[in-house]
């Protein structure tokens, strides 16, 4: 886009935004008004904050937050310890907006026409993280509730049936999320969907989950697999509900747990996606230093190998840890000349979109 073609933007916008009203802060709604159960681990009340568009879109974001996971007694101990606030709503406020560090670094959940220029229109929901169980738990261990999957549930039926404007007159919804909210959204887009096509039946519903490839791989120089190891113990722990099909598939040979795993997921699930994956993704490094240039780029190409089959994909040749959520990313980095915000808005507003694969090489 050209200085001229941005300033046009943003006065436009700046217009419309006048004739709707300029209120663009997040406003925090609790989600157990509508189901009781539906709590943090702590049993606070699980929140999602909301921002209503200021032009009259009938566009839709939800966003579930990421923010790793505890998967037994001592590392929710940890967890607590060190980062409460993914364990609880009592510490948030009741507003928030484009200056508020609580929104992570905002990208898609910005209200700037210039860092956002295809969704800062929309109508956006960003669901905090607080039950530490990738939004897919049903369990209780000791003093904490896991109610991530109710969560979700409790999430969509208050956007289409209470929440106003109502989600039920979208007519298109992008669903995603960054980390474990995308990992939690391998879980939940086929759930969401069914949902959504019966109280939303006009909407285009698809789901953009980012930087939650999670691979099967051994931690670096020890000969274990970590990575394994916890999310089995999460599986058995937190009472993970996954994504219907991929559950019932394997049942029989006793590994549902392997549908944590995006590779064995991703063939499962048929709402439309586009995922989006960075080459050098920080966290799932396994520990491998970066000084290690050929164990990083053995597993660069396992990772190449296992998304191939990803029809539609943004992967730039970066070391980051998410693009969705940052102005930095969002609308800065390219593959193909292309940046994701564009790539995703396209894909989006298309009817029936062709395959396209923008990944660095």
């Amino acid at each position: 886009m050209t200085i001229a073609g941005t300033v046009v933007v943003v006065v436009v916008a700046l217009l419309i935004s006048l004739a709707y009203g300029q209120d663009t802060n997040f406003k925090r709604v609790s989600l157990t008004d509508l189901d009781p159960q539906a709590t943090c681990n702590d049993g606070s009340p699980a929140t999602y904050f909301f921002r209503p568009s200021t032009t009259g879109s009938t566009v839709w974001t939800v966003y579930h937050e990421g923010g790793g996971f505890c998967y037994d007694i001592p590392s929710c101990e940890q967890r607590w310890n060190q980062s409460q606030w993914f364990m609880t709503s009592t510490l948030l406020p009741d507003v928030m907006n484009d200056t508020t560090n609580w929104i992570d670094h905002l990208g898609i959940n910005s209200a700037d026409p210039v860092s956002n220029p295809h969704f800062y229109d929309a109508n956006q929901v960003y669901l905090w993280y607080c039950t530490s169980d990738v939004h897919a738990g049903d369990s209780v261990l000791g003093k904490w509730v896991f109610n991530g999957k109710r969560v979700v549930q409790t999430l969509i039926n208050h956007l289409l049936h209470v929440q106003s404007p109502s989600m039920s007159s979208a007519t298109y919804i992008l669903y995603t999320g960054l980390s474990a909210g995308a990992l939690g959204l391998w879980q939940n887009a086929d759930m969401a969907a069914e949902m959504i096509s019966i109280g939303a039946p006009k909407a285009v519903f698809r789901a953009y989950p980012d930087s939650g490839w999670l691979m099967d791989v051994p931690t670096y120089g020890t000969g274990n697999n970590d990575t394994r190891a916890q999310w089995q113990s999460l599986h058995t722990n937190m009472g993970l509900i996954y994504d219907e099909d991929c559950e019932k598939a394997h049942i029989a040979s006793q590994d549902v747990w392997k549908c944590g795993f995006a590779s064995v997921i991703y063939p499962y699930i048929t709402t439309p996606l586009f995922v989006a994956g960075l080459q050098y993704d920080i966290p799932f490094l396994n520990g491998v230093p970066i000084t290690d240039t050929k164990d990083l780029l053995v597993l660069r190409e396992k990772f190449l190998n296992e998304t191939s089959v990803v029809q539609t994909f943004f992967s730039p040749d970066c070391w980051q840890h998410g693009v969705i959520a940052y102005n930095d990313r969002w609308n800065v980095i390219t593959v193909q000349n292309t940046t994701a915000a564009e790539a995703v808005y396209n894909w989006l507003s298309t009817e029936s979109p062709s395959p396209s694969r923008h990944v660095d090489s």
